[in-house]
This record gives C-alpha cells, sequence and structure tokens, in this order.
C-alpha cells in the first residue's frame, strides 16, 4: 500500500539525519590528521611549525585546516584577537608542534605551549581526559632531551590527566635518568606501582594492570641503565 511504501522513506531520513554528525566529525578527524602530518614535516622549523596552529586557530572550528588562511598566516596576517584558544585544538596536532620545538631544542615554547592547552583544556572541563596523555608525554620527552627533569616532573604532578599511563610514566622516569636523578627516577617508579596496585583492585583486572607494570619496570629500568 502507499502507507506501507513511505514508512522506509521515513526511516531513510531519520538514519541520513543520524549519520550526518558521524560523517562531519569523521571529516574534521581527517583534517586534523593531515594539519598533524603536514606539521611534522616542518622538522626542526618550529616557528613554521607555531605558525601553522596559530592558522588553524584563527579559523572556524569546522574550516579546514587547508584553506587559504595558512597561506595568510605565513604571510604574517593573523589575528591573535580572533583565534580560538589553543585548548580546543586537537591534541594529535598540539603533539605534532611539541615535538618539532623537541627537535629544535626549543623546550621552553614547548612546555608554554602545553601549559597553553591544558589551561584552555581546564577552561572547558575541569578533567583532562587521558587521550591527550600524548601532548604531555611529548613535552615530558622534550624536557628530559633538554635535561630539564625537574620541570618534567612538576609538568606530571601539576598537569597530567589522572591516572596517569604508563607510557607518561616511562617517559618521566627516562627524563630524569637522563639528568642523572635517580632517586626521583625511583620514586616515580614506586608511584607507578601504587597506582596500577590501586587500579587493580578496584577493577579486578590484575591480568592487564600486571602487563601494564612489566612494560613499565622493562622500560624503567632500561632508562636507568642507560643515562645514571
Amino acid at each position: 500500500s502507499r502507507m506501507d511504501y513511505n514508512i522506509p522513506r521515513n526511516n531513510d531520513a531519520k538514519s541520513q539525519e543520524q549519520q550526518r554528525p558521524q560523517e562531519e566529525d569523521a571529516k574534521i578527524m581527517h583534517e586534523n590528521l593531515r594539519l598533524a602530518k603536514l606539521i611534522r614535516k616542518c622538522r626542526t622549523d618550529w616557528r613554521k611549525a607555531l605558525q601553522l596552529l596559530h592558522a588553524h586557530m584563527d579559523q572556524d572550528e569546522n574550516v579546514s585546516p587547508y584553506s587559504n588562511l595558512v597561506a595568510e598566516e605565513a604571510n604574517g596576517k593573523s589575528n591573535p584577537d580572533s583565534r580560538r584558544s589553543v585548548g580546543t585544538a586537537d591534541s594529535r596536532v598540539i603533539t605534532s608542534v611539541i615535538q618539532v620545538m623537541g627537535k629544535a631544542g626549543r623546550w621552553e615554547e614547548a612546555l608554554a605551549l602545553c601549559h597553553d592547552y591544558s589551561n584552555g583544556i581546564r577552561s572547558i572541563s575541569k578533567n583532562i581526559a587521558n587521550n591527550h596523555n600524548e601532548v604531555f608525554r611529548a613535552t615530558i620527552a622534550t624536557l628530559g632531551a633538554a635535561g630539564q627533569w625537574k620541570h618534567a616532573i612538576q609538568l606530571l604532578d601539576e598537569r597530567a590527566p589522572n591516572p596517569k599511563s604508563v607510557g607518561l610514566y616511562n617517559t618521566a622516569i627516562a627524563a630524569c635518568g637522563r639528568g642523572g636523578a635517580w632517586r626521583e627516577a625511583l620514586a616515580l617508579l614506586n608511584e607507578m606501582e601504587v597506582q596500577y596496585n590501586n587500579s587493580s583492585n578496584n577493577n579486578n583486572d590484575h591480568e592487564n594492570n600486571s602487563n601494564a607494570r612489566r612494560i613499565g619496570y622493562a622500560a624503567a629500568i632500561t632508562a636507568l641503565l642507560l643515562f645514571s
């Protein structure tokens, strides 16, 4: 009947409406990945990497990072007054900029960017989710390479998301090892053990947490042996 014929059409319309936001999210994620890749190609040119980030932040949230604004930023036409908060940027884009700064030995700029990023996130939400771990890990790695292990520990303690990942602990321990701060490295190792013991007790996920600790211990001991 005619009524029966119209039912699937209505369902199709609803399905398309539900798919639209998912398609937009996928498009934005794809563009962010492309921008992160473009930034990594800057290698040690941290100023260019920062220019690309600023050009992206000058745009509307839903505009492609590959608009003419990238070229405008390179020509010095950026508008900082209308720039969005760095906290709204994709974590992979921020991580790429910090990695370029690390290769250039610009640890102060990397730390400042990480602080701006975490402040921006906190202005949106009180909690920093674990998917931001890589931003902090890249910053701590940059600090470790520059011998700034005290700043690395401070960043881990005051800014990094909780619970902290094994990878984040490993990077901080390696930073301490590079600086010969073996007491601080062991303290972080003990802190990681306490965190994962508590996690095992709360989640009854002993096997996963045991594996994570094994990975952490192996990397931590290696860092201590190599850099102490």
